[in-house]
């Protein structure tokens, strides 16, 4: 399963004149994950390339929706998005909520998030809450 992640996110102010805001974050970033619970189990470490806003592993090919919002200084990322996964299968998808907080170099980010797998009938396939750590690799 590709799981797309905007919880990368961008500051929307210059981080050269705030020195309080987390700067824009762009490049590698290694994304770790570890089960709190649920049924979806392991899921693989990610390596992904940040160009953009939304990034994804697979080169951009899914297709989100949802809604990111970005605090005031730019360092924390809520997130409730849903994405096609065609990797999985014809019409699954993932949606995942959760919160995501960088820290003020921009460099590594710790988060909670509840992933959940949702079959072409609409059903849930799986369920899980996932610590997140997105650090360069």
């Amino acid at each position: 399963m590709v799981l797309v992640f905007a919880a990368i996110g961008c500051s929307s102010k210059d981080e050269k004149s705030d020195p309080a805001t987390c700067p824009d974050r762009h490049g590698t970033f290694k994304i770790a994950y570890v089960e709190r619970d649920g049924t979806c189990g392991h899921f693989p470490e990610q390596v992904i390339v940040v160009e953009a806003v939304r990034a994804a592993d697979d080169g951009g090919s899914s297709k989100c929706s949802g809604t990111e919002v970005v605090s005031d200084d730019g360092c924390e990322i809520s997130l409730d998005d849903t994405c096609e996964e065609p990797a999985v299968g014809a019409g699954y998808k993932s949606r995942t909520v959760g919160s995501i907080k960088w820290t003020k170099d921009g460099e590594r980010a710790t988060g909670v998030i509840q992933m959940t797998l949702i079959r072409p009938d609409g059903t849930s396939s799986c369920k899980s809450t996932y610590d997140v750590t997105f650090s360069r690799p």
